[in-house]
């Protein structure tokens, strides 16, 4: 497995997995499919370009092909530019149970830790995404609170849990 930043020539490969991703764990995400489709490779080929290193998004590759994402930015107002967000994190069902989402948090967190007065990232998970929130426990992120209805799927609320890694305790 290789992980790298997603580069505007990933876009359509990108775009494809993220409608996988869309349509087999609506609950995992707040982009819709329809507004998935609506943004189109183009869209995401310009989401890509306008990357840097407060934005950006990384992807795990086997044998050449992309498993998995997951993205970050940095909140841009001046009093929370403290914080970033990990987003978007996805594994390809044929690859998960291997590792590869821990590598991809690992690696946004990494990139992110070099950031001037970045404290803090934030994850949020639905509370039905138990891996997910076990996992990102298991590297250091403390659940902040519950978002009671933060996403509204097939005419149903579901809560998320919010958690938080604490960059200015060296020991994450």
């Amino acid at each position: 497995m290789f992980i790298r930043r997603l580069m505007i020539g990933d876009a359509p490969v990108f775009w494809h997995l993220r409608m996988v991703a869309l349509q087999s764990e609506p609950v995992g995400f707040a982009e819709s499919t329809a507004e998935h489709e609506a943004l189109g490779v183009k869209g995401t080929e310009a989401r890509i370009e306008a990357g840097n290193d407060e934005n950006f998004v990384m992807g795990a590759f086997e044998t050449g092909q992309l498993i998995g994402t997951a993205g970050f930015y940095r909140e841009q107002k001046e009093k929370r530019r403290q914080i970033g967000w990990i987003w978007g994190v996805f594994v390809h069902p044929e690859h998960r149970q291997q590792g590869v989402g821990r590598a991809l948090i690992c690696s946004v967190v990494e990139q992110a830790r070099g950031l001037n007065g970045l404290a803090a990232i934030h994850i949020t998970a639905a509370i039905a995404q138990t891996a997910a929130r076990k996992m990102y426990g298991s590297l250091g992120f403390r659940v902040v609170g519950t978002v009671p209805g933060a996403l509204y799927v097939d005419g149903k609320y579901y809560d998320e849990e919010m958690m938080a890694l604490d960059l200015r305790n060296s020991a994450n």
